[in-house]
């Protein structure tokens, strides 16, 4: 699946971007892929970025998965001007909770905002704070994380990055050995 973003034009003239998930699925017959929309995202907002801070380095190596991403998506924000009041972050009209994974207008209706190559939605967020890789080798499990991050827009740097990879490889071993125990003991 890939993120597709697509242009309207409205009765008044005004243009606006809508972002959709996407698949392709080859067909056979007419030997062409044929693009199938999996999930609508909602309209997709853009603004400018008004500083360029990057976290080098995770300090607290005991932060669990959820806070250090949690902490990237925050700087982010924090570059396009998203302002943070009682756990909401807010630029104009748009609102966006990490906590409940939420990201709407004032309208209340799902959006989206366009942040570096990726787009940050409630479905974006929930993959990132949930993540969850698929069985596979170490290097597999890093291109499902970077391709998590580069959908939701966030670039870490390549220290955190690892950090980020090697705290979920630490994890699906864990999990790997503690169910092959109890599995032996069942025996």
């Amino acid at each position: 699946m890939f993120l597709r973003i697509k242009k309207r034009i409205n009765p008044s003239g005004k243009t606006y971007e809508y972002a959709y998930w996407v698949a392709n699925k080859y067909r056979k017959r007419r030997q062409m892929p044929k693009q199938k929309v999996k999930q609508y995202l909602g309209r997709v907002y853009r603004f400018e970025k008004v500083m360029n801070n990057e976290i080098e380095q995770i300090t607290d190596k005991k932060a669990s998965m959820k806070t250090k991403i949690m902490l990237l998506i925050e700087n982010e924000l924090k570059n396009y001007g998203f302002e943070e009041k009682e756990g909401v972050w807010r630029q104009k009209n748009c609102i966006i909770n990490l906590e409940q994974g939420i990201c709407i207008n004032d309208e209340g209706k799902n959006i989206s905002i366009a942040i570096n190559e990726g787009v940050l939605h409630q479905s974006t967020i929930n993959a990132l704070i949930s993540f969850k890789p698929k069985e596979g080798l170490e290097k597999d499990i890093g291109k499902q994380l970077g391709n998590a991050l580069i959908s939701a827009g966030i670039r870490p740097k390549e220290a955190v990055f690892i950090d980020l990879c090697k705290q979920i490889i630490a994890q699906v071993n864990n999990h790997q050995q503690s169910s092959t125990m109890s599995s032996n003991a069942k025996q």
